[in-house]
């Protein structure tokens, strides 16, 4: 075999290993190409079901969550249902308590004047501790007659206590008038003897005016007493004295709180804001007459205006500086709390303040209207208690604290106590 054939031989070995091995190469390359499909494949599938289980652990947490959303709503509605429930059963106990206690307020109102203190007192007293045990039910049914019956009664029972005063009066005055008649005659008798020794005009005259000044004297003497006796704590004209500034100045002196009050008295209309309202001492008066003429005859205004006790009928609306000042001088010290407390027993006032703070306590809280405004929607009240229980915001109410007035809404149906004040 020559030379050529031979290099000829070689080249077509060598071509055949070479398409050989790029064959394996080529069947390699497929190979890692299908595993490395199937592996990208399998991680999707594991991808796809990672996902799957995720969507639905989300689905259960949301359906979990569904449900106790759920479950809330229902606790929350059948909480509702339960204190509907609770105040339609305390509602109806209130109305029975009234209805019970009315027969008897109408056969008290048919005495009239015939009827016994100690009588009125246990009827307006039960018609006091029914109101105070039931003071959260603010749109409770409003016994209209039972409410009239109840004012009523006051009334009667202070005219009693007037006629009392008036009988006392009488009797005193009649036998001030047999001193003076004695007086009168033995003077007489003494002017007559002189008389006879002492006949001259001038001696007449100045005798009578000697005469006149002792008795302008004895008048003086007779009005410094009786101011000497007006002490706050204790009673003056027609009510318990709360304040003196010391002198009469604007022709009063004295500010007293009336011996009776009145529940269930709203402020005025919602969304009426009166302007100029006044808040120093002594200044009530003008504020109450603009409320009146402003709101309508149910209002707190128009009740203490028409308010009438101890003969006096020039009562009015006191507004928070006077207010505060009653409650500072005669709950929050120790001396003349005691004095209400007796005034409260002897019957010759009602309950004038509470000893427990919040309505859900014995007796409720006995809280006052005054005669300002914070705004068109809001006025402000006082309340009246001798308890040392924080109020809301930390601050302590009690003796020797600072006593601040609280807003109260306007809106129909939020009514409360007005006790009127007035000044001589």
């Amino acid at each position: 075999m020559d030379y050529k054939e031979l290099l000829k031989k070689a080249q077509e070995e060598q071509a055949e290993k070479i398409a050989a091995e790029q064959e394996r190469l080529r069947k390699q390359k497929e190979e890692e190409e299908r595993k490395a499909a199937e592996e990208k494949a399998r991680q999707e599938e594991l991808e796809r079901q990672r996902r799957i289980e995720e969507e639905q652990k989300r689905q259960e947490q949301l359906a979990q969550e569904a449900r106790k959303r759920a479950e809330e709503e229902e606790r929350r509605r059948q909480e509702a249902e339960r204190l509907e429930r609770e105040r339609q059963e305390r509602t109806q106990r209130y109305v029975n308590e009234i209805a019970q206690l009315h027969p008897k307020m109408q056969e008290c109102e048919k005495k009239g004047l015939k009827a016994s203190v100690s009588e009125i007192d246990k009827i307006l007293k039960e018609f006091d501790e029914i109101k105070n045990r039931y003071s959260d039910l603010y749109n409770a049914p409003v016994n209209s007659d039972a409410n009239r019956i109840y004012n009523v009664l006051m009334d009667t029972k202070n005219k009693i206590y007037e006629r009392q005063r008036k009988n006392q009066k009488t009797r005193k005055i009649i036998s001030i008038a047999a001193a003076c008649f004695v007086v009168i005659a033995l003077i007489t008798g003494a002017v007559i003897g002189l008389n006879k020794y002492h006949a001259t005009e001038a001696y007449q005259v100045k005798l009578a005016a000697k005469e006149t000044a002792k008795q302008q004297k004895l008048a003086e003497k007779e009005q410094e007493r009786i101011l000497k006796s007006y002490k706050v704590g204790g009673w003056g004209q027609a009510g318990v004295i709360f304040y003196d500034k010391g002198e009469y100045s604007d022709g009063w002196r004295f500010l007293e709180i009336a011996p009776t009050k009145s529940q269930n008295r709203y402020f005025g209309f919602y969304s009426v804001n009166v302007e100029g309202l006044q808040t120093e001492l002594g200044t009530g008066d003008a504020n109450t007459q603009k409320l009146v003429e402003e709101f309508e005859e149910d209002s707190a205004a128009y009740y203490a205006a028409n308010y009438s006790s101890g003969g006096k009928d020039d009562w009015y609306l006191g507004n928070i500086a006077e207010m505060q000042m009653c409650y500072k001088n005669l709950v929050s010290k120790s001396s003349n709390q005691k004095k209400i407390d007796k005034l409260v027993e002897l019957g010759k006032i009602d309950q004038f303040y509470s000893r427990y703070w919040g309505y859900y306590k014995e007796g409720g809280t006995i809280c006052y209207l005054t005669s300002e405004q914070k705004d068109k929607s809001n006025c402000y009240t006082l309340c009246f208690s001798s308890s040392s229980t924080l109020l809301d915001g930390g601050k302590p109410l009690g003796v020797g604290n600072d006593w601040k007035a609280f807003k109260h809404s306007m809106l129909e149906g939020y009514t409360n106590y007005v006790r009127p004040i007035r000044k001589f």
